[in-house]
């Protein structure tokens, strides 16, 4: 049945006009994707003067490892390399760090970095070219 769809039980906390305004009444050009992507990411005001704090596909906030690569993901964004999941490169933090820290007490973390992101078609060749 379609309404076991998980999608259909998102608890965004906006009303659809408060949701225009962060994401914009109207894209006029792909940049106007790239400046909502780094917006949210940021936690920064839209070009409407509007903080971006919903995202069409989450209804959490992002974690707080987030912040450690917080400024690359930034300027992927606003490059049009849009990021959808990440994960900073983590290197024996303890288990009880606040900010990476999961799992039993007195472990340790280790993580390998890694992005997953979409790319607009026309720049798909170019950082293809690049990632090798």
């Amino acid at each position: 049945m379609v309404t076991d769809y998980h999608l259909f039980y998102m608890k965004i906390d906006a009303t659809r006009d408060e949701l225009l305004d962060e994401w914009g009444r109207e894209l006029t050009c792909e940049e106007d994707v790239w400046r909502m992507f780094a917006c949210y990411i940021g936690g920064e005001k839209n070009t409407s003067n509007k903080v971006v704090r919903h995202f069409p596909w989450t209804d959490e906030e992002l974690s707080l490892e987030t912040t450690l690569i917080q400024n690359n993901l930034i300027e992927f964004n606003r490059r049009g390399i849009l990021t959808i999941n990440s994960q900073p490169a983590v290197n024996g933090k303890p288990s009880s760090d606040p900010i990476v820290g999961w799992g039993t007490s007195n472990g340790y973390v280790y993580q390998k970095a890694y992005l997953e992101f979409f790319l607009f078609n026309n720049k798909s060749k170019k950082h293809a070219s690049i990632i090798g």
